[in-house]
């Protein structure tokens, strides 16, 4: 037996109507369409915002902090 999470998505007009027109030129149920939707776009969201570096790191260069050898670098307290 397979289990199963049950969402309850709360979305704007606009996309509750790609939704539906999605469903109607699919000849899919709705649910199908976000379920599909979901499946497909999960990867190429974690393409567009998996981090490859610890956060530390970017926040280092945002603070404008001289880059130096990982060696002599301090553990970060965020880490």
């Amino acid at each position: 037996m397979s289990k199963t999470l049950i969402m309850h998505l709360r979305m704007d007009q606009d996309l509750a109507g790609k939704l539906r027109q999605t469903a109607r030129k699919t000849g899919l149920k709705q649910i199908d369409v976000a379920r599909q939707a979901m499946d497909f776009g999960m990867d190429e969201l974690v393409r567009r915002l998996g981090r490859k570096k610890p956060l530390v790191e970017y926040l280092d260069l945002l603070a404008g902090l001289p880059e130096a050898e990982k060696e002599t670098l301090k553990p970060s307290r965020f880490a």
